[in-house]
């Protein structure tokens, strides 16, 4: 189960705001960050299914207040690339990193989900503003 407050913990800790960061640490951020937008895109453009690499079988995770554990995401994916009418859109802010050891790193970071209006114009009108909490796992 994602523990929240331990990602948090890690993240925001006041020793970590500002230095400089090694090369290795701002090779992992970026790899995290592409790993977090990419899931984002992939949604908002149909291609959900191509996420499912990211996601290892000990996965767990919170959408609308629902626990998802990796066959449940798998099923929410599935679910959401047969819905073929795009009206959403992702947008990702504030994102804080902590590289824990060279295998494990933590991020939060305030997702915003966009709908579609009256208008049919696909993400103009927000929906939820939600904190989104990761802990990161380099494989094999």
């Amino acid at each position: 189960m994602i523990d929240f407050s331990e990602i948090k913990q890690q993240v925001l800790q006041p020793a970590r705001f500002g230095p400089v960061e090694d090369h290795d640490t701002t090779r992992a951020r970026l790899a995290c960050m592409n790993i977090h937008h990419a899931c984002l895109a992939l949604i908002d453009f149909a291609r959900v299914q191509e996420s499912v690499p990211f996601y290892t079988e000990d996965f767990s995770g919170v959408l609308d207040g629902t626990d998802l554990d990796y066959q449940s995401n798998l099923q929410f994916i599935q679910k959401r690339q047969a819905d073929t009418e795009r009206k959403t859109r992702h947008v990702s802010s504030n994102f804080l990193f902590r590289l824990a050891d060279p295998d494990n790193a933590y991020a939060l970071s305030i997702m915003t989900l966009y709908l579609a209006n009256g208008r049919a114009e696909a993400g103009v009108s927000p929906l939820a503003a939600a904190d989104c909490g990761e802990k990161d796992v380099r494989s094999a």
